[in-house]
């Protein structure tokens, strides 16, 4: 059934960027143009999730595959690669990876199958350098670059200090420029981030909780929120 389907999303992506029958609004569109409704359809998917909201899930993710679908076409009326491609590169590296399963490898815990993986990783010659992941979220790229930065850990006594110190400098110097004053302040969110992240935590999910919290006491009280003047 679910291939099935599959295959009638796959067989509705090529009506709709057919270049005599399609859609003008499919067919305008190109890999660039996708990518940042791409990313609202991952945040939605991430809002569905936190609201433990399965019937709004359902769609969102609905709606991802749809972009992936679309993403793939392009790349097969480019000539570049197909949905089959990329399906099966997927599957081959799922069972290389998991020898555990797939083959005579053994992973007792998830820790030893996330080791397993990066040794096979290492092997194929896909191990690569440190990412800087700049297209992520600040608070997310943070979190990332902390957990491939083993150096950058520091004792919690260390973190704190280092904050209190800054804060000192922007409370009682008023020489500072706007860059240096916004430098100061980067590094502290940093070490609030690397703080968070030492304790096992996600420093974005922390922030997104307290907002929503903050979102339902506002509302619990009756206080209005302002409306953006149009």
């Amino acid at each position: 059934m679910a291939k099935n389907e599959f295959e009638k999303l796959v067989n509705i992506i090529e009506r709709l960027r057919d270049p005599e029958k399609g859609c003008p609004w499919d067919l305008e569109q190109t890999p660039r143009s996708l990518y940042p409704l791409m990313i609202d359809e991952v945040y939605e998917i991430v809002e569905a999730i936190q609201k433990e909201d399965a019937e709004n899930l359902k769609e969102e993710l609905g709606d991802l595959i749809l972009h992936i679908i679309l993403q793939t076409q392009i790349a097969k009326e480019e000539k570049k690669f197909t949905i089959q491609e990329v399906l099966q590169e997927l599957n081959q590296k799922l069972i290389r990876r998991h020898p555990h399963v797939f083959g005579q490898g053994e992973a007792k815990n998830p820790k030893e199958v996330m080791e397993n993986w990066e040794k096979i990783k290492e092997k194929e010659g896909k191990k690569k350098a440190k990412k800087v992941y700049s297209y992520l979220p600040a608070l997310v790229q943070a979190y990332r670059m902390i957990e491939d930065h083993a150096d950058w850990k520091k004792q919690d006594s260390e973190i704190l200090q280092a904050i209190h110190e800054d804060l000192d400098i922007l409370s009682n110097s008023s020489s500072l420029s706007m860059e240096e004053e916004e430098e100061k302040l980067g590094k502290i969110l940093f070490e609030m981030a690397l703080w968070i992240t030492q304790k096992g935590k996600h420093p974005e999910e922390i922030l997104k909780r307290y907002l929503q919290n903050l979102h339902k006491q506002k509302k619990n009280s009756g206080e209005k929120e302002e409306v953006p003047k149009t």
